[in-house]
């Protein structure tokens, strides 16, 4: 299968695994070390995103000091380093993926916010042949939404960010992806539910890895020429009732490269009455306008 892209860059927490209940868990033996209240599932999942720094911080009454967010910092991080794998998963599909992703010749990589230990420790447990490369957060890089651990993937896989696309599930994660210039995919399984992701500027939303990898394989005509198909058999729509150009829906036949522009695919996309997913997969295509 041909592919998108050469480089498929993947965040870890709520893309790949699940891991918010150890997160939970972790957070909540760091607050009583510290006689703090605990917190629940649903505020952690909020929480999270931007490092285990900003986790702690934010899971702290607003009165606490430093000194005290030192000490909790800590306490997190000695009972995450022995528990990190406690009740975390892989979502469903994921593995089967990145195994597509491999096969196709892909660099894969891995990018988070979480601790780097962390990040070797799970990746090299639950993908250690599918994966090439994994980065967590270490000193002398900025976290993510900053580019600097997308450029030392980039710099690894000896390609541009033309040719690299990131998944994610958070708002950090579509800010990572314009700050280096990548093209971004973002996951509903996640920690993020899809009208947030919008809200926050993501062009396309995934609900399965099996749309992920449509994403990543599909060109312009093919995906187009496979909906098309689709709603013209069912009698849904006519070619004319489409609003498309007969130029247009030639040279989409013969080249497969041609990608109509953004407004136009917008107006044939509701004629066609596709699914938002189905919408975004076509206009992922052509240049904003």
């Amino acid at each position: 299968m041909s592919l998108r892209f050469n480089t498929v860059i993947f965040d870890m927490d709520g893309t790949l695994l699940d891991t918010l209940d150890d997160l939970a868990d972790a957070t909540n033996h760091a607050l009583a070390a510290g006689g703090y209240p605990q917190r629940s599932i649903e505020e952690v999942r909020k929480f999270v995103g931007n490092g285990v720094g900003m986790l702690i911080k934010r899971s702290l009454p607003d009165n606490a000091d430093e000194s005290e967010y030192e000490k909790t910092l800590a306490a997190f991080k000695e009972y995450y380093a022995v528990h990190c794998n406690d009740r975390t998963s892989v979502y469903e599909g994921v593995n089967e993926l990145l195994d597509k992703l491999k096969a196709d010749g892909a660099f894969v990589a891995v990018v988070s916010n979480k601790l780097d230990s962390a990040v070797q420790e799970l990746g090299k447990l639950y993908f250690p042949d599918n994966v090439d490369f994994f980065i967590g957060e270490r000193d002398g890089l900025r976290r993510k939404p900053e580019s600097d651990m997308i450029d030392v993937v980039l710099e690894a896989s000896g390609k541009g960010a033309a040719d690299a696309v990131y998944i994610g599930d958070s708002e950090v994660d579509i800010k990572t992806a314009a700050n280096a210039g990548l093209k971004g995919i973002s996951v509903s399984w996640g920690f993020r539910n899809p009208d947030f992701q919008r809200k926050m500027g993501a062009e396309i939303v995934a609900d399965t890895p099996q749309q992920v990898y449509q994403v990543l394989t599909s060109s312009f005509a093919g995906a187009f020429f496979r909906l098309y198909d689709r709603k013209l058999c069912s009698g849904e729509i006519t070619f004319s009732e489409i609003g498309m150009k007969k130029d247009d829906f030639t040279r989409l036949c013969i080249d497969e490269s041609y990608v109509l522009p953004y407004q136009e695919i917008q107006k044939i996309s509701d004629r066609m009455h596709l699914t938002q997913f189905e919408k975004e997969l076509l206009l992922s295509f052509a240049e904003k306008q």
